[in-house]
């Protein structure tokens, strides 16, 4: 079954006043749809692009990328606003996501549950695609077709995910637009703890992205 991938959510609070939120219509209207239907996402995908656009291009990143994130989680995704990872960096060649060490996210034995891992990587690599759509205002559907993790050492601090396919996925969703095919791209993520050398886990995974309206 496909995973759906989005984006993210910053920690610098100073720079998320209701001033830079999402206007209300948008979000309320986002949040109205159900995401069981893919005229549903394609219309909420939609409504975000538009928005990114619109009122947030002149807020700096990563902290208009976190409050697209957020709104993301909030209408379609809400295991991502449960977790709550956090965009640290983003540009076109990479994107670093941190996700806390927390009651929500560890498991019974005080590490980081692998599901959050996984859900990390999801949001690292899709939100490379989601970027780059939301950037020319032509929005795109990213799913996961594959998904492999090798994990290394226990978790036991906050998790730092990047992906430096950037290049990559902005000719995939390119291509995407231009042709009307979905089209794969395989990525990796590499998720690490600061205090540690070694990864904690490593992911490769196959990136699937379609223009939204397309077939």
């Amino acid at each position: 079954t496909h995973t759906s991938a989005p984006v993210v959510y910053h920690q610098h609070h100073s720079h998320e006043s209701s001033a830079h939120a999402l206007p209300t219509s948008h979000l309320s209207r986002i949040c109205a749809f159900d995401p069981h239907t893919d005229h549903s996402t394609m219309t909420a995908l939609k409504l975000f692009a538009n928005a990114f656009v619109k009122y947030m291009s002149w807020i700096p990143s990563p902290t208009k990328e976190n409050i697209a994130l957020r709104a993301f989680g909030i209408g379609l995704v809400p295991v991502i606003g449960y977790v709550n990872p956090k965009i640290e960096h983003v540009d076109e060649n990479k994107c670093v996501v941190r996700i806390k060490h927390n009651r929500r996210t560890r498991n019974h034995v005080g590490s980081m549950y692998f599901a959050t891992l996984a859900a990390g990587a999801d949001v690292c690599a899709g939100f490379l695609a989601m970027r780059e759509a939301f950037e020319t205002g032509q929005p795109v559907i990213p799913l996961f077709k594959e998904f492999h993790g090798t994990f290394g050492r226990r978790a036991y601090g906050d998790v730092l995910f990047t992906c430096e396919n950037g290049t990559e996925v902005r000719a995939a969703v390119r291509e995407a637009l231009q042709s009307g095919q979905r089209v794969n791209l395989p990525v990796s993520v590499v998720a690490r703890v600061e205090s540690m050398d070694e990864p904690v886990g490593e992911f490769e995974l196959v990136l699937s992205v379609k223009g939204v309206g397309k077939n």
